[in-house]
């Protein structure tokens, strides 16, 4: 029997955690939709060996809901916070997920 990832386990994911961003697909209107927004905290070491933390913001949801598939410099807009990010790196995993790697534009 198929398992149904996005029924059983995406959607309730987004159902909870998830919250309201717009879409802005490089070609195409912007849309809303309910993603996963989390800033990533990274420890990292620079070249003279002094640490640091520093953030790599991710959005992750259901592929289902895009119009069309995420590319690399479409942006996405999270609007409790006003910011807007540029879409860095697109991740599917097989199952129906996927997970932007984002870098800043702006915030408003």
């Amino acid at each position: 029997m198929a398992i149904d990832w996005d029924k059983m386990l995406l959607a309730p994911v987004v159902g909870v955690f998830g919250e309201p961003v717009i879409y802005i697909p490089m070609t195409g209107a912007p849309y809303s939709m309910n993603m996963v927004y989390d800033e990533a905290n990274k420890d990292m070491t620079l070249a003279d060996g002094m640490g640091v933390n520093t953030s790599k913001p991710i959005v992750s949801g259901r592929l289902l809901l895009f119009q069309a598939p995420p590319l690399q410099r479409d942006q996405v807009k999270i609007v409790r916070t006003g910011e807007t990010f540029v879409v860095k790196d697109v991740d599917t995993d097989g199952h129906g997920s996927v997970k932007l790697e984002l870098n800043f534009v702006s915030a408003s």
